[in-house]
């Protein structure tokens, strides 16, 4: 069975593809007229230079069926000179209407990737027991800037699966019992009477060193056609690196990246530039470089000067991710919270749905849960949760895992863990472009570079989605 997909706005008639791609045309084969920033339409072969846009896709599953995906732009003429670093706006608009929707569980958000130039691809299992893809299944491949649909073949379900894309051909999957590549076929027809030398399907690799899910932070280097690496067990470090050419892996030292989680290497610093999440340094990223020497690799790394998380007293942390936008741009996009508290700060909505929200300026204080209320997410939250999805039988959960959460609650760990597992009544995405340089002191900054954009975060979203990371891709 295949995935169940919509194609929420198409932006020109579709035609029949070859081979399960569904295309769009222009009517007319007209061209289409360009819209600078100062508003003036500019033709085809006008002295006007367009303007390069850059979108951002945020992934959410509010949908009662699965997920849903939402294109945002960037940089929107109308606001790119109004909003600026670290201030709120007056207005959180939402987001706009989805541009396509997922048929599948909920849960996981993981099984979405980005590759092969502009596409996005849904790795999720469509097996009824929710452990692995049935064999020969194929799942769907969103080209977001053709609108166009095509499949891939799909995996055996891999558990905690890390996606990392290598230019326009190539996409790995490091996940706990395997690691694969895919690379990529285009999808031309064979002459008449001929078939495909080889099916296309992920390719095993050599087994890594290192269990994934010691893995604390990874990247690759384009240039090198390398992918490093770094992992923390019992407090000791390392780091490996995958030569793509060789198919081998190599540990280069007993030493890790700095920041956490993907890493993306900027061509103009010629380094890698990942996000802070250690408290000394939560919201600061780091831009780092492999040295080689007589005495083998080492590691040369800078802590940028801003903190580029919310500073709003008003505005909660609940969760962040960075992506490369390219041209060495970024874009941080931070989850944060507002409470609703009878005494504290109000959110309210005025007009119909989609209007303005307005913060009030009173500044309210950290959240802090009663006991009642610890009590009831335990009852209606984590167990309904568990119920609805299944997670106490899937993949990655055993009796074990169970005994263990018990001892964690029996030392006290409840309320910590319900703390954090706490929706706020409101969520806004806070959208942060940047670009890194050294000073001339050598320290690596943002300078004058930030811009900010908030979108109200969808209501219908879940609990268990809403404490992970953003899903968010740059195209």
């Amino acid at each position: 069975p295949l995935h169940h997909l919509r194609l929420i706005e198409p932006t020109a008639t579709p035609t029949k593809g070859i081979e399960g791609i569904r295309s769009t045309i222009n009517p007319g084969n007209l061209p289409c007229p360009v819209v600078c920033a100062t508003g003036e339409q500019v033709g085809v072969s006008g002295s006007k230079r367009k303007r390069r846009k850059h979108y951002v896709y945020l992934v959410f599953d509010d949908w009662s069926y699965g997920y849903s995906i939402h294109k945002v732009n960037l940089f929107p003429c109308s606001r790119r000179r109004k909003q600026t670093a670290f201030s709120a706006p007056a207005d959180v608009p939402c987001l706009p209407p989805a541009l396509f929707r997922l048929e599948a569980a909920h849960g996981s958000p993981e099984y979405f990737a980005s590759a092969f130039g502009t596409r996005i691809l849904a790795m999720h299992t469509r097996d009824p027991g929710g452990k692995r893809l049935l064999s020969g299944t194929f799942v769907p491949m969103l080209d977001v800037s053709s609108l166009s649909m095509t499949f891939c073949p799909g995996q055996e379900y891999p558990i905690n699966p890390i996606y990392l894309s290598v230019g326009n051909t190539r996409l790995f999957c490091l996940s706990e019992a395997s690691f694969e590549m895919l690379h990529w076929e285009p999808l031309c027809p064979p002459p008449l009477g001929r078939r495909r030398s080889k099916e296309w399907s992920w390719q095993r690799l050599e087994k890594p060193p290192f269990k994934s899910y010691n893995v604390t932070s990874y990247a690759v280097h384009p240039q090198r056609c390398t992918i490093f690496v770094s992992t923390k067990m019992n407090d000791i470090e390392a780091t490996f690196s995958f030569d793509m050419e060789k198919q081998k892996w190599e540990q280069l030292g007993s030493w890790a990246l700095p920041f956490a989680g993907r890493g993306h290497f900027d061509p103009y610093l010629n380094a890698f530039v990942g996000l802070s999440k250690d408290s000394d340094t939560l919201g600061q990223v780091y831009s780092c470089c492999l040295s080689s020497s007589s005495t083998g690799h080492g590691l040369e790394w800078k802590l940028g000067k801003e903190r580029l998380f919310s500073q709003d007293p008003a505005e909660r942390h609940v969760g962040a991710t960075l992506v490369y936008v390219g041209q060495s741009k970024f874009c941080l996009v931070q989850c944060v919270s507002i409470e609703d508290e009878s005494d504290g700060p109000k959110l309210k909505e005025e007009g119909n749905v989609g209007g303005p929200v307005y913060r009030t300026e009173d500044r309210g204080a950290d959240l802090k849960l009663n006991e009642g209320d610890v009590q009831e997410l335990k009852e209606e939250g984590d167990v309904q949760e568990l119920k609805e999805e299944g997670d106490v039988d899937g993949p990655g959960y055993s009796i074990e895992d169970e005994g263990y959460d018990q001892e964690l609650m029996d030392e006290g760990y409840d309320q910590e863990l319900m703390e954090e597992r706490y929706v706020p009544c409101c969520c806004l995405y806070r959208l942060t472009t940047f670009s890194l340089s050294y000073d001339i002191k050598g320290d690596l900054t943002t300078g004058n570079s930030c811009r900010v954009l908030y979108y109200k975060v969808p209501e219908a979203i879940t609990s268990s989605f809403l404490v992970e990371d953003p899903v968010a891709f740059c195209m």
